[in-house]
């Protein structure tokens, strides 16, 4: 599975565009079926269900462990993703 990235870049007003923002998109070459081996941390029962300060705090990508660059980058790109799997674990 690949995900997409879109990011919303801002365009020049007066170049006669009439969106002010110009989508593109980037595939991500992260498989989320690798990700394995899950932690997280700060899960606040009183924040059910949407435990929004949650994250993954360790976890394996194709059988490896992920840096922390790594998880702080996946927690932020891939939140539906974290949010899915607390909630498998719950």
């Amino acid at each position: 599975m690949i995900d997409k990235l879109i990011i919303f870049t801002p365009t020049d007003p007066y170049n006669g565009s009439s969106d002010m923002f110009e989508r593109t998109e980037e595939t991500s070459d992260m498989d989320l079926t690798k990700v394995d081996n899950i932690e997280f941390d700060d899960v606040d029962y009183r924040d059910a269900p949407n435990f929004s300060d949650a994250y993954i705090c360790s976890a394996d990508y194709d059988g490896e462990p992920m840096t922390e660059e790594e998880l702080n980058d996946f927690n932020y790109k891939y939140t539906d993703f974290v949010h899915e799997k607390l909630i498998e674990k719950l």
